[in-house]
C-alpha cells in the first residue's frame, strides 16, 4: 500500500493538467491583456476566458493613449452567442467587447466608483483544418481562433498584445499555435491580433480512458465459474454502466470508443454469458460427477455448503426425471 502511494503520487502529479500557455508580445506601446482559461465543453464546443487589462499605453507613458478612450473588438463570428444581436455579417464589428478610459486608467488616483478591467468571452471551438471531433474521444482535437484589434475615435489601430496567460481547463490541455498566431501583416492593418489556440484532450484523460479499458477487459469480460450463472448476465449490463464513468466521455452511442471497445466486448460478454448457460443446462450431470454419482449424503452436505451448489443439484434431478420418462432431450450431450 505505501508502495503504491508512493509512486501514484508523484505520477499523478507528473500528470496533471498543464496551465494555458498563449502570451502573444509585440508591442506593449498599445493595449497588453492577460487572459484565464475557465472552461472548455465539447459537447457546447465552447472555449470560455475571462480577460483582463493587463498593461495600458506603456505603463501610462505614452501620450497618444491616455487622454483619450480606446474600444477593444474581439471578431464576434469567432464567439458563440445567443443570437439576439442579429444577422451575421463579415464587416468590421461596431460594438466593442470592451471600452477604456484612458484618463480614468492612468489617474494618479484611482475613481473607484468605476468598473473593473475585465470581462469574459465565450469563443467557439472548430474542427476545420485537420480537427476531430468527439466522436475520436480521448483523441479529439479542436480550434479556437481569435482576432482582437483595438481603436482610437478618430478609427487608428492600437497595438495589441497578450502578456499573461494561466487557468487550467478539467481534461484538456490548450496552447497556442504560434505558428499561426501573430500579426496580420498588412500596412494598414498590422495592429491587428491573430491567434489560434489548439486544444486537445489532457494526457491523463487518455491514461485513464485505457486503463479503464483494460479493467473492464479483464474484470468484467473474464471467464466465470457456472456456478454463478448470474454473474455473467450482470457483467453484461454493468459493462455499459462503466462506460458512463468514463471522464469527459461524449454521452449516448456512436463514438469511435463505443465500436472499437464498448460494442466488441458487450458481444464477448454476450457470447459467454450465452455460452455458459447452454453449458449449464445441458451438460451431463455423470460426466461432471464422474462415473459413480453422488450419494445423497453428499449433495446434502454440498448444499448446506454452498447455496449454489443446491441449485445445480436441482437441474441435476430434473434431468434425471426427464431422462426416465422417455425425454425429447439426448441422454449423452
Amino acid at each position: 500500500m505505501i508502495a503504491c502511494l508512493a509512486i501514484s503520487i508523484p505520477v499523478g502529479w507528473a500528470l496533471r493538467g498543464e496551465s494555458f500557455d498563449g502570451t502573444i508580445y509585440y508591442n506593449y506601446s498599445g493595449i497588453v491583456l492577460g487572459a484565464d482559461l475557465i472552461s472548455v465543453s465539447a459537447e457546447q464546443q465552447t472555449m470560455v476566458m475571462d480577460w483582463w487589462i493587463y498593461d495600458y499605453a506603456r505603463n501610462c507613458t505614452n501620450s497618444t493613449l491616455i487622454n483619450t478612450s480606446m474600444s477593444l473588438f474581439f471578431d464576434q463570428n469567432l464567439m458563440r452567442s445567443d443570437g439576439s444581436e442579429g444577422p451575421r455579417n463579415n464587416n468590421p464589428s461596431s460594438t466593442p467587447v470592451f471600452v477604456i478610459n484612458g484618463t480614468q486608467y492612468c489617474s494618479a488616483k484611482r475613481d473607484f466608483r468605476g468598473s473593473s478591467y475585465f470581462f469574459r468571452t465565450n469563443l467557439a471551438l472548430n474542427k476545420f483544418s485537420n480537427g476531430r471531433s468527439i466522436e475520436a474521444y480521448p483523441f479529439d482535437q479542436y480550434w479556437a481562433n481569435i482576432v482582437i484589434y483595438g481603436n482610437l475615435p478618430d478609427n487608428s489601430t492600437v497595438p495589441v498584445s497578450i502578456g499573461w496567460t494561466w487557468g487550467v481547463a478539467t481534461g484538456f490541455d490548450a496552447k497556442m499555435n504560434r505558428s499561426d498566431s501573430g500579426l496580420y501583416h498588412d500596412v494598414a492593418h498590422d495592429q491587428v491580433l491573430i491567434g489560434r489556440f489548439t486544444i486537445t484532450r489532457g494526457l491523463s484523460v487518455r491514461i485513464l480512458t485505457f486503463l479503464s479499458t483494460c479493467v473492464a477487459v479483464l474484470f468484467l469480460g473474464r471467464v466465470v465459474k457456472s456456478e454463478v450463472l448470474v454473474t455473467p448476465i450482470a457483467s453484461l449490463f454493468a459493462f455499459t454502466s462503466l462506460r458512463s464513468t468514463l471522464p469527459d466521455a461524449p454521452p449516448g452511442f456512436g463514438a469511435n470508443l463505443d465500436f472499437m471497445g464498448i460494442l466488441p466486448c458487450l458481444a464477448i460478454i454476450a457470447f459467454c454469458a450465452v455460452l455458459l448457460t447452454a453449458v449449464f443446462l445441458f451438460r451431463d450431470p455423470e460426466k461432471m460427477h464422474g462415473d459413480t454419482p453422488q450419494s445423497s449424503t453428499q449433495t446434502q452436505a454440498l448444499s448446506s455448503e454452498n447455496p449454489s451448489t443446491e441449485l445445480l443439484n436441482k437441474f441435476d434431478e430434473l434431468l434425471q426425471i426427464l431422462k426416465t420418462q422417455n425425454s425429447p432431450y439426448p441422454k449423452t450431450l
